[in-house]
């Protein structure tokens, strides 16, 4: 039975980002039923997957559950299996998925959480995971949605593909219609390896990376507090990062499209992903437990109710490895007190429906002007 002392020292070991774990995580023989090591996407694991592990641990009766930070990137959920046990935890780090591959596959890591496809190339390079992108190690948890977002002050509603494309390469620099009285746009982006980064260029600039001065953010929360702090600007982020700017729908044949739950599952919204966990093939005890859990039922609920889509219609949306720049994966979450206004109502002001056209509105962005800043000035 391990003391309080002996778990503390072990959860050291695991309270360490992914980059450190190849270095100093624990061997093999030092694993016990009772602990997982989890790593991968911050979209899954930044919150979603502590209420995962909570709610799993308390029906598997477990008692004195909590989380404890163990670094930026890194917490344990621990508790007691038994009354009066001794504590044991589940260590969650957060990284690229292709570093949490890397971890599953060299037995540094049980679950890996990536908020992508794994691709056929990772498939051949983790030799001991020929099965990656089978059943048996890959795991569907939801389907998440990028919203495109301005600040609350600014009136735009709808933009087109193109005109984001403009934007976000520069070649569109200053607001238009309603907007014009903002003046220069002011763009950001995550960081290229995050996946919002990729899924935003698979749908909108699919042929272009995006220009050297592009503002860039670490994450989707970064993004969605640089965009409510500046009034010209304008970004992508994941829904829970919204907070209280304005979501713009997307144009696509004649339809103003949403994040709405419906559309995601449908394939319509552009702007969309799933959300997978990776394991072995054959997970120990408690990890096969959990991810029979995270995707089942109970699981679901708890994806829902952090505003991500869920459900059996979500199994039918596992995008292929690679999609075509006009088939990215559908994903998507649902956001918590949208404005009625500004992303959910037709002109009347009564709720559209999911895929209605809405009256074509006033131009949102102009071209560039000669002598128009094209910087975030």
């Amino acid at each position: 039975m391990l003391s309080p002392y002996l778990f503390f020292a072990v959860a050291f070991c695991f309270a360490l980002p992914c980059s450190m774990l190849r270095a100093a995580g624990p061997s093999a023989d030092e694993h016990v039923k009772y602990r997982l090591r989890i790593a991968g996407s911050r979209v899954i694991g930044a919150t979603l997957m502590k209420s995962l592990l909570e709610e799993f641990l308390r029906g598997e009766g477990w008692t004195d559950i909590e989380h404890t930070a163990t670094g930026t990137d890194a917490y344990t959920v621990s508790g007691r299996p038994a009354p009066g046990a001794a504590l044991m935890g589940i260590h969650v780090s957060l990284c690229a998925p292709e570093e949490a591959l890397r971890l599953v596959n060299d037995d540094l890591a049980d679950i890996a959480m990536a908020s992508r496809r794994a691709l056929p190339a990772e498939a051949l390079e983790l030799t001991k995971l020929p099965e990656l992108l089978t059943p048996r190690c890959e795991h569907l948890l939801g389907l998440d949605a990028l919203a495109v977002i301005v600040h609350s002050s600014n009136p735009a509603t709808t933009l087109t593909r193109e005109q984001l494309r403009d934007i976000f390469l520069r070649r569109t620099t200053l607001w238009g219609g309603e907007s014009a009285f903002l003046g220069a746009i002011h763009p950001y982006a995550t960081e290229e390896k995050v996946g919002a980064a990729q899924i935003f260029r698979a749908a909108i600039h699919p042929d272009d990376a995006l220009p050297e001065r592009i503002e860039r953010r670490s994450d989707s929360a970064a993004i969605g507090r640089a965009v409510a702090d500046d009034p010209r600007a304008i970004g992508f982020a994941a829904l829970p990062a919204v907070g209280d700017n304005r979501v713009v729908a997307i144009k696509v044949d004649g339809a103003a499209l949403l994040p709405e739950p419906e559309l995601v599952r449908r394939g319509k919204y552009p702007l969309s992903r799933p959300l997978y966990l990776y394991s072995a093939p054959r997970s120990y005890s408690l990890a096969g437990d959990f991810l029979r859990f995270a995707t089942g039922e109970k699981g679901r609920v708890v994806v829902g109710k952090h505003g991500f889509v869920a459900g059996p219609d979500a199994t039918r949306l596992a995008a292929p490895a690679e999609p075509p720049p006009a088939a990215v994966p559908a994903v998507a979450m649902l956001p918590s007190a949208p404005d009625t206004r500004s992303i959910g109502t037709s002109a009347s002001g009564r709720p559209s429906r999911a895929g209605e056209s809405k009256p074509a509105p006033r131009p949102a962005v102009q071209p560039m002007r000669s002598g128009a800043p094209s910087g975030n000035s």
